[in-house]
C-alpha cells in the first residue's frame, strides 16, 4: 500500500504482470477501485465490470498473449511502467506490443487510475521472445528497447526447416543416457540430469578415467529418481555395477548443484556435424540433436540463442571434447582414431555449449530457430570454475 518504496513499487508491477498473464478479467479487476477510470488507447473505461468487459473482449483479440511489465518510475502514491507483450491476430499475424502506463493509487493500495499509451509492432513468429509467464528466478530484468531479429542467413540453415530429431536425459553422470521424446527444460538444464554421480576415495569418478562406466545403463523410475540397470540408483545392486565398472571405492552420490555439469547445463548436437563426425551420436553425450543444420554452422552459433516450443536455450560455446568419445557406448572398446578426427576435422571442438534461457518444455519434432540475445549464462559448471562437486553430499 502507500506511500510505496522502490521495493514495494516493484513488488506492485510484478504482481500486475502475474495478474495480466493469467489472462483472467476478473482478477486484474479485483485490484482496481470500483470507480477505477481508465484510458487504454483510445478507449476510455470507467467501474470493474467496464474493465472486465473490456479485458474479456481484448483476450478474445489477442491470442496467446504473454506480457513482460518493468518499472519505470515511483511516488508515494504513483507508479510508471514500461511493458511489452505478444500475441497473435486470428490470422495467425504475431504482434509486440511496446506501451507505457501511469497508475494511481487510494490509501488501501487498489488502483485508482490507469493511463496507457501502446504502439504494435508485426514480427515473424521466428522473433518471439516473450514466451508465457516468467518464473520468480526470472523478475525484474531490464526490457530491450528494440526488436530482436532472428538470425537465418543461409550459412546457418539447411533447406529443410531445423527441428529437434533427438532427446537424450543423463540421470547419472557418466553412465549411459535414456532417450526422450518430450523433456522439460528448467533453469537447471533437463530436469533429472545428472542428479546422481559415481564418486571415489579422492572424488568424482567420470567416464574420463573409468571407461567402461559409459556402458551401464541408467533410468529414471516411476518416482522420478535415476535408477542404474534398472535397480534403484541407492540399492546394493547399483553400487555393485559401479564398482564393477569403476573400482572397488566406488559409490554413489546425489548432488544437484550447477557443478555437477562440465561446462554448462545443456549440450546441444546438430545433424550436420555429427554427419561429417561419422561416429555414433551418443559418443558425444548431448542432450538434444538438431536436424536440418549444415555440417560448418556451429561455430557461428556461440553468443546466440534457439528457440524451441515455449523454451530459449542460450549458446555459449563449442565443446572441447576429451577422450570420453573414443570410447563406444555399447561395447567400451576404444577407438582413438574418433578424437584423431575430431581434431582434425574439427580443431578439437564439437557440439555446442547450452544453457536454458528461459524453461519450457521440448519435444522430438518441435521446430527450432536461431535468435539473438544478449543473456549469458549466470553458472558454468565445476570443471571450469575447478571445483567439481564442491558441495556435494
Amino acid at each position: 500500500m502507500p506511500p510505496f518504496n522502490e521495493a514495494s513499487a516493484r513488488a506492485k508491477v510484478q504482481a500486475a504482470e502475474d495478474a495480466w498473464n493469467s489472462r483472467d478479467p476478473q482478477r486484474v479487476a479485483a485490484v482496481h477501485t470500483v470507480d477505477s477510470q481508465w484510458r487504454n488507447r483510445a478507449d476510455f473505461i470507467q467501474g470493474r465490470p467496464a474493465i472486465v468487459e473490456f479485458l474479456t473482449a481484448k483476450w478474445e483479440r489477442e491470442l496467446d498473449y504473454a506480457l513482460r511489465k518493468s518499472l519505470w518510475a515511483f511516488t508515494d502514491d504513483r507508479i510508471a511502467v514500461r511493458f511489452q507483450y505478444e500475441w497473435r491476430d486470428a490470422a495467425g499475424q504475431w504482434w509486440r506490443s511496446y506501451g507505457s502506463e501511469n497508475w494511481q493509487f487510494d490509501a488501501a493500495g487498489y488502483m485508482s487510475r490507469r493511463e496507457t499509451s501502446i504502439n504494435d509492432v508485426p514480427i515473424d513468429v521466428t522473433d518471439r521472445r516473450i514466451l508465457g509467464p516468467r518464473p520468480p528466478e526470472e523478475h525484474d530484468p531490464p526490457l530491450p528497447l528494440q526488436v530482436i531479429p532472428a538470425i537465418v542467413p543461409d550459412k546457418q540453415t539447411g533447406p529443410d526447416p531445423m527441428h529437434v530429431t533427438a532427446l537424450w536425459r543423463y540421470p547419472v553422470k557418466s553412465l549411459g543416457g535414456e532417450p526422450l521424446q518430450t523433456a522439460q527444460l528448467t533453469a537447471d538444464g533437463v530436469a533429472g540430469d545428472r542428479t546422481v554421480h559415481v564418486r571415489g576415495g579422492r572424488g568424482p569418478l567420470t567416464g574420463r578415467t573409468r571407461h567402461d562406466l559409459l556402458t551401464v545403463a541408467a533410468g529414471t523410475g516411476s518416482d522420478g529418481a535415476p535408477r542404474v540397470a534398472g535397480h534403484p540408483w541407492d540399492s546394493p545392486a547399483a553400487g555393485e555395477l559401479v564398482r564393477q565398472a569403476a573400482g572397488p571405492d566406488a559409490q554413489l552420490a546425489a548432488y544437484d548443484g550447477p557443478e555437477r555439469f562440465d561446462i554448462t547445463n545443456l549440450l546441444v548436437a546438430t545433424d550436420g556435424a555429427v554427419a561429417r563426425f561419422g561416429a555414433d551420436v551418443r559418443r558425444l553425450r548431448p542432450n538434444l540433436l538438431l536436424a536440418g543444420v549444415p555440417d560448418h554452422s556451429e561455430p557461428d552459433w556461440p553468443d546466440y540463442a534457439l528457440a524451441i516450443g515455449d523454451a530459449l536455450i542460450g549458446v555459449h560455446s563449442v565443446r572441447q571434447r576429451c577422450v570420453v568419445t573414443t570410447i563406444d557406448p555399447d561395447t567400451g572398446e576404444q577407438d582413438l582414431d574418433v578424437f584423431r578426427r575430431i581434431r582434425s576435422e574439427f580443431g578439437g571442438e564439437l557440439a555446442l555449449n547450452c544453457w536454458v534461457i528461459r524453461p519450457g518444455t521440448v519435444a522430438v519434432g518441435d521446430p527450432a530457430c536461431l535468435v539473438g540475445t544478449d543473456e549469458q549464462p549466470a553458472d558454468l559448471g565445476g570443471w571450469i570454475v575447478g571445483a567439481p562437486y564442491a558441495r556435494s553430499r
